[in-house]
């Protein structure tokens, strides 16, 4: 049954991001695969989508990160049935990687893709992790004949980190619905820092709809399920850039307005081709008249329809959009709350003593492949790469460590996050601080909320 509502839809999967909020850990590393728990954010999504039931999905990237994001994806889903056939597991998912031109905006890159879809399509970005099934999501949607019907979570877990750096930019992500009770049929979604303390509603939106409420603290999961016929409406509104900031803003504003001309959208689309030489479609004249005074007609006031689904406060759901998420995204691993995330694990080979013991002891820990520890080392709510070597009397607290790093003795790290090949000599103590890959921290560093980009040594500050 799962597979068979999944083949109605096409998942299109947003993963060429660039993570400049993440600097400077995505100097050399793409952000769709940046390691979530010792695996890229990638995966999950690759996961959800898989475990829901669909059966292909395209991968959406840019030209820059097409070699990245194609090796990852072709060693996961193979699409060499030799290779398939040697895996104990095959996926049962095909994936097509699509590259769209650089620095456009999402809804740029639907209409760019267009004639690739040829079904209702869902959206989602591979910077999103949810531990969540899509099939409740794709039967709301049909069963509502919804145009839209966007994905948000309740950020009840906002509070930052004790002795964190202050977030201006994760406040300013909360949204506000203006929605109805029962069918959370959404009338409004703006950022909270948009929204006046008056808020103007149509008539038309009253007369159908006599109750709504109006949810705060709500966060936009960037997921969202669309009719196909959205392509035809940003084919001919070339102005919209944005899905987030644009398309569903305008698709929820025009719910009981200039309906009609919506509904010849979709009645034009369903019954004639698009001719891909001319890039238009081939409408009879008397069709094409139709078209323009559609916005005059007032009848079927409810073509245009858009929904919101608000998950489960249980349901994890983070955006990896900052530093101080990203380390969220990571503790939740650590905490279980991502059961994905030990898929796929098997007993790690090369770990010695130390690690072994902190594991019995119930420390919290995500080890990689051949970690080595010297004595009197204490690792507490880590996430730990493959190879990576670990001196004498090294203290880490709720950090994330990439692979091939090397830290030396009596070093002390709080909430930090050191990209891979890096090499943090003898003595530093560093509290919430992050490295590019490849850095080499002076001996006897002292640093707090310091972000270490590729300089030389005598680049550093020195604080014996």
């Amino acid at each position: 049954m799962a597979a068979a509502h999944c083949l109605d839809f096409y998942p299109i999967l947003f993963a060429g991001g660039t993570g400049s909020r993440l600097h400077p850990i995505t100097d050399d590393l793409i952000k769709a695969l940046l390691p979530v728990g010792n695996k890229p954010a990638l995966f999950y999504s690759l996961y959800m989508l898989e475990r829901s039931g669909f059966t292909q999905a395209m991968v959406v990237t840019v030209p820059s990160q097409l070699a990245a994001i194609s090796n990852y994806v072709y060693e996961q889903y193979p699409s060499d049935k030799l290779v398939q056939n040697r895996r104990t597991s095959a996926p049962s998912m095909t994936i097509h990687i699509q590259t769209v031109t650089e620095g456009i905006g999402t809804a740029d890159a639907l209409r760019e893709m267009a004639n690739s879809i040829f079904s209702d399509f869902v959206v989602l970005s591979a910077d999103f992790i949810v531990e969540w099934d899509l099939i409740g999501l794709l039967e709301q949607h049909r069963t509502r004949d919804a145009s839209l019907t966007v994905v948000l979570y309740e950020d009840i877990s906002s509070k930052q980190t004790k002795d964190a750096p202050k977030d201006n930019y994760s406040s300013a992500l909360e949204d506000v619905a203006l929605m109805s009770p029962v069918h959370h049929r959404i009338f409004m979604l703006e950022s909270s820092a948009d929204v006046e303390n008056q808020i103007s509603i149509s008539s038309h939106i009253l007369k159908y709809n006599p109750r709504l409420f109006l949810k705060r603290n709500l966060r936009d999961c960037h997921l969202y399920v669309f009719s196909h016929w959205v392509l035809e409406l940003l084919r001919r509104n070339v102005a919209i850039s944005s899905i987030k900031a644009e398309l569903v803003p305008f698709l929820v504003r025009r719910q009981y307005h200039l309906s009609k001309r919506c509904r010849s959208w979709q009645k034009l689309v369903g019954k004639y081709k698009w001719n891909h030489e001319k890039d238009s479609l081939d409408i009879p004249l008397v069709a094409e008249y139709r078209w323009e005074k559609a916005i005059h007609w007032t009848s079927f006031p409810d073509i245009v329809r858009c929904y919101a689904m608000i998950l489960p406060r249980k349901v994890f759901a983070r955006r990896m959009h900052t530093l101080e998420w990203y380390r969220q995204v990571n503790d939740a691993c650590l905490k279980g709350w991502i059961a994905s995330c030990s898929m796929g694990e098997e007993s790690k080979g090369g770990e010695d003593k130390a690690s072994s013991n902190k594991r019995k002891n119930n420390q919290r820990l995500i080890v990689g492949q051949e970690l080595s520890c010297g004595e009197q080392s204490e690792l507490k709510d880590c996430v730990i790469g493959d190879h990576c070597h670990m001196g004498q009397r090294v203290k880490l607290n709720g950090c994330i460590v990439m692979d091939h790093v090397i830290i030396g003795d009596d070093c002390h790290l709080q909430n930090c996050i050191i990209s891979s090949n890096c090499h943090i000599l003898e003595g530093c103590k560093l509290k919430h601080c992050t490295t590019a890959a490849s850095v080499t921290i002076p001996a006897d560093t002292r640093a707090k909320d310091e972000s270490f980009g590729k300089l030389q040594d005598s680049d550093f500050l020195f604080h014996p």
